[in-house]
């Protein structure tokens, strides 16, 4: 007959397996998904440059455009978020 303790820590640990098996299948899930599903960006232009400013050696600009982009390809079973930013570069004639 096992203790209390004996069936306790069988319990316990049988848990810690199933959450690490379920873990590492979550982990396979996701494998390769990046690379195969990029969103797609159907339309990008710049509607209105308002002002471009230097401020103490960091250039700020005020502007607007059009961004027309399909993100459900980014999207999977394990995404709740997506964070989307905007990377501008520019030439100065200098």
């Amino acid at each position: 007959m096992h203790t209390v303790w004996v069936r306790l820590n069988a319990v316990v640990f049988f848990g810690l397996t199933v959450l690490l098996c379920l873990s590492i299948l979550a982990a396979l899930s996701k494998i390769g998904h990046t690379r195969r599903h990029q969103p797609i960006v159907t339309k990008l232009e710049l509607n209105k440059l308002k002002s471009l400013k230097s401020h103490g050696g960091v250039d700020r600009a005020l502007l607007s455009f059009d961004l027309h982009a399909d993100m459900t390809p980014a999207f999977h079973w394990n995404i709740k978020q997506l964070f989307v930013y905007v990377v501008a570069t520019y030439k100065t004639p200098t």
